[in-house]
């Protein structure tokens, strides 16, 4: 018997068993999006009162996907895949959802499939994927029906990580054409992933090591220009996508604002993912109370302090270097130095960037560990107790340790996917873990409105407006309310108050009538 085919057949039954876990596990955490319905937040505008969803799929739907902005968006390919979805199962709310169940099941397949081709290391490679499928942070990108574009650019995105070493290895040119075509649909089924092209060159750092010298740097920019030159004009063709509809807010919001709420959201994005508890849709641009408190300041240092030292200790650490600016630097375009609605941050943005932090924690923690016992070892005599590297106890200690951390996030994670059942659910459920979140409160108010809990209605419509007073789209659904209820006294104040806060003129004008 030859021991190396031995050995071959039995870490590809290993890599296997470790693909399994991972699928099945969050399968079981998103087993119950088979009984949601579509939320009164962006699903009516993406599916079930979308005019292009009727129901087939044809040429023209293709044309309009490119052409056309989708709700301040531009993502084709996502277009075309919730129109196959229609065609495929109609209106049926399970159905999206458990697409995006399966979607984000391939997407953390293709993580561990890259992370273990990129570092040979495969039981790492396996906990990244497991916290990657299963992370609380996760749920509003899979459980949320109109977040189709996370777990379908995500899919492409490790899918081009996955292909990356072989057209590394090889050099061929048609191994680097495959990277670029998964990597162009990644941008085209999201336009965040303009950051994909960063990812590759910090895996050219580490693990790849090679960029060791300006030469090296340059061949590997030079390898990436045509996915460069096509995340930018998806930048370009975004922006200019967005502000034609009004959602970019950067030009009322200063840019201290700005910067201080991004410093403060990457360190929220941090505590998260270690803490992963009060998670919601919705978290309200902070007051320039809290952004000048000393709260974000420290929250700021920190941030700016953590990526000093990974700039320190790159050589020595570049797991842990990587893992940072891959955390830093993919959450650019969604941070809101760029302002894009009235958000401070959202768990969706995490979706990709999240992996950077993982990345410190299951390959960067143990490699310092490993070179400190090692230390520790040579500098006692013990030569072969440092070649040995890890001790097989600790080693265990800290397997057993990773898999009781990813089901304590599984456990978390599916409790997480209950509050997307349906839109009562979801919006009360914000205002129990945020503070005045007069967002949450507005659509709760509807939802309740909706379902026959008129007084429950309007006491969040105006819990939104004591928040919020000059909301004028608020405050006219209020009046709507209030007209329906037969309070007509009551209720055309509001609609003139409205009219003066700015709400649409058409609304004010049908309220009028």
């Amino acid at each position: 018997m030859n021991p190396g085919a031995t050995k071959s057949r039995t870490e590809t039954g290993l890599r296997a068993l470790l693909a399994a876990a991972i699928a099945l596990l969050a399968l079981w955490v998103y087993a119950g999006v088979r009984h949601h319905g579509f939320v009164d937040f962006d699903d009516a505008d993406y599916v079930y009162a979308n005019p292009n969803l009727d129901g087939r799929f044809a040429f023209d739907d293709l044309v309009r996907a490119f052409r056309e902005p989708e709700n301040s968006n531009w993502s084709p390919l996502t277009s075309l895949s919730l129109v196959a979805s229609d065609a495929l199962h109609g209106p049926k709310p399970a159905a999206y959802a458990l697409t995006n169940a399966l979607l984000h099941v391939v997407a953390s397949l293709l993580l561990f499939v890259a992370f273990g081709r990129l570092t040979e290391r495969w039981v790492a490679s396996a906990a990244l994927a497991a916290i990657f499928a299963v992370h609380p942070l996760h749920v509003e990108s899979v459980a949320w029906i109109s977040q189709r574009k996370d777990v379908l650019a995500g899919v492409f995105w490790m899918a081009t990580l996955a292909a990356y070493p072989r057209a590394v290895r090889t050099g061929r040119s048609s191994a680097h054409a495959l990277v670029f075509l998964l990597g162009l649909f990644a941008l085209l089924s999201k336009p965040t992933a303009v950051a994909l092209p960063i990812t590759l060159l910090l895996l050219d750092y580490w693990p790849l090591a090679r960029l060791r010298t300006f030469p090296d740097l340059r061949r590997a920019l030079l390898e990436k220009t045509p996915l460069l030159a096509a995340a930018a004009a998806v930048a370009l063709v975004t922006h200019a996508v967005q502000t034609q509809a009004g959602t970019n807010a950067s030009a009322w919001t200063p840019l201290s604002s700005r910067v201080l709420n991004a410093g403060r959201s990457y360190a929220i994005y941090v505590v998260e993912t270690v803490w992963p508890v009060d998670l919601a849709y919705f978290h309200p641009f902070p007051s320039e109370a809290v952004l000048g408190s000393p709260s974000t300041y420290g929250a700021c240092a920190a941030i700016a302090g953590t990526t000093a030292l990974a700039l320190a200790a790159a050589r020595r650490h570049p797991a842990f270097a990587m893992g940072w600016f891959w955390f830093l630097l993919t959450l650019v375009p969604m941070i809101g130095l760029v302002r894009v609605g009235g958000q401070a941050h959202a768990d969706r943005y995490v979706y990709v960037a999240q992996t950077g932090l993982v990345a410190i924690l299951v390959f960067a923690l143990p490699d310092a560990l490993e070179a400190r016992l090692r230390r520790r070892a040579e500098a006692s005599g013990d030569r072969r107790r440092a070649r040995a590297g890890l001790p097989s106890a600790a080693s265990r200690a800290a397997c057993a340790t990773g898999g009781l951390v990813v089901l304590i996030l599984a456990v978390l994670a599916r409790s997480q996917v209950a509050v997307w059942r349906d839109s009562i659910a979801l919006f009360s459920h914000a205002t129990h873990v945020t503070r005045d979140n007069a967002h949450a409160h507005r659509f709760l108010g509807v939802s309740l409105w909706a379902a026959g809990d008129r007084e429950g209605g309007s006491r969040h419509l105006i819990e939104a407006l004591r928040i919020r007073p000059d909301w004028g789209e608020a405050r006219l659904v209020l009046a709507t309310a209030l007209l329906q209820g037969g309070r007509l006294d009551a209720a055309h104040p509001e609609i003139e108050r409205a009219a003066r806060e700015g709400a649409a003129p058409a609304l004010v004008w049908a309220a009028r009538g």
